[in-house]
């Protein structure tokens, strides 16, 4: 059992510099290692902490704060460890979060002694300076931290994942969703746009004058260009989130002869494939246009791509990263359709075009597209994989409001005289 004491000097109880006394709690670690813990100020204190670390002992769930590491020492682990676990991109994302974020906070913290309050108060302060979407980010990276910490034997558990999930806003947990503007939604000529560029190949390199490509090039331009064109189709007439898209797989996720997609996983931005968000998990009618580019990419897809099974694979055959998407095909794309916003920078040898049209703005199509349709709000938010209908309804605000519109001018019409 843990013995609480005060510290003496000299037959007399010692005191710090602010006066106040020495409480101390002398115990044994899980492996039987003597350790003395003298940071309380009072008796009281000292035997609530001795209890639940008696406790937290024998569950296996205690590492000694001189056994521990800083936060900033456990970062490092971790960056070691991703080294050769994730690619470059990814790590160099990590490693930004760290720098920016959790090293100039908490580098210094024993993580031993790194509290729940203590992980609280750095999501407020978070919020305060970010997104929520940084945000959460940054505490996922923390998260990791931690856990590569807990492998390694440095601390017994993570508070991070203890902590109750909550969102900054008005009220606690409340969310402040953004309806969209109708007026900003592509429209169908601009979806036929992007997919006929797309398959004619307007976004890939150019040939430099007087070079002949050999066939075995123009093969692969010509099947990159179907890929592209299948995944621009795709995202505009299911509604699917990129990252539902670039893990969508030929065998489970694709039944062309049932003309369905079964949306059952997600890839993250580094190319993690895990489950999709609460509430994802759905199985969704396609269109005849959506089979008749997926059937002609599956034709022309490489055999070696089709070996590792998914829809739109990177050149390897593994998971898009979605930077590459949005590089190498929506921004060249925009560039091509005449669909971008001009940032021109100070050099204008360096300036830079913005697609007018996100990945996600081809799923507030789709949406718009069902609404006008006259789904119901319950159909709609399966279709589009929402967790709850009054998310469908605040997102698509307008438009219901329009198709209610439509509703009142019917009743007009059949309104007895």
């Amino acid at each position: 059992m843990p013995s609480v004491y005060q510290l003496k000097r000299g037959g007399k109880p010692a005191r710090r510099k602010d006066g106040s006394f020495i409480w101390c709690v002398d115990y044994q670690d899980a492996k039987g290692a003597r350790v003395t813990k003298s940071t309380f100020h009072s008796r009281r204190e000292a035997q609530s902490w001795a209890e639940d670390t008696s406790v937290d002992v024998k569950r296996g769930l205690h590492v000694p704060d001189r056994a521990s590491v800083t936060i900033g020492e456990a970062c490092d682990l971790c960056l070691d460890q991703k080294t050769a676990e994730v690619t470059k991109p990814a790590l160099r994302v990590y490693r930004s979060r760290i720098e920016n974020h959790i090293r100039p906070r908490l580098g210094a913290t024993n993580l031993a002694r790194f509290t729940l309050s203590e992980a609280v108060t750095f999501r407020t302060q978070l919020r305060s300076e970010t997104s929520e979407d940084t945000t959460r980010k940054v505490m996922t990276t923390l998260s990791m931290v931690i856990n590569t910490a807990m492998d390694h034997g440095k601390v017994a558990q993570n508070v991070v994942t203890s902590m109750r999930r909550t969102r900054s806003g008005k009220g606690q947990g409340a969310r402040t969703v953004r309806a969209v503007d109708p007026s900003k939604l592509p429209e169908d000529h601009h979806v036929r746009a992007l997919a006929e560029a797309a398959g004619a190949g307007a976004h890939l390199q150019a040939v430099p004058a007087g070079r002949t490509l050999t066939d075995k090039t123009q093969a692969k331009r010509r099947q990159q260009a179907l890929r592209d064109r299948a995944l621009i189709v795709v995202l505009a007439y299911t509604g699917l989130r990129i990252g539902e898209a670039r893990a969508l797989a030929w065998t489970g996720g694709v039944d062309l002869d049932g003309r369905r997609l079964h949306v059952n996983r997600a890839a993250d931005e580094f190319g993690e494939i895990g489950a999709p968000k609460a509430g994802s998990l759905r199985s969704i009618e396609i269109t005849d246009d959506a089979v008749a580019a997926l059937k002609e990419w599956k034709l022309a897809q490489p055999k070696d791509q089709i070996g590792k099974g998914l829809v739109f694979p990177n050149g390897d055959g593994n998971v898009e990263i979605y930077a590459n998407l949005y590089n190498r095909l929506l921004v060249p794309l925009a560039v091509a359709s005449e669909l971008v916003d001009h940032m021109q920078s100070s050099d204008e040898k360096n300036a830079s075009a913005k697609p007018r049209f996100s990945f996600h703005d081809f799923r507030h199509y789709y949406a718009s597209k069902l609404i006008r349709a006259g789904l119901s709000v319950a159909e709609v938010q399966y279709r589009l994989g929402h967790q709850r209908a009054s998310m469908t309804l605040d997102v698509y605000t307008h438009l219901f409001a329009e198709q209610r519109h439509d509703h009142a001018r019917i009743n007009d019409v059949f309104r007895s005289p």
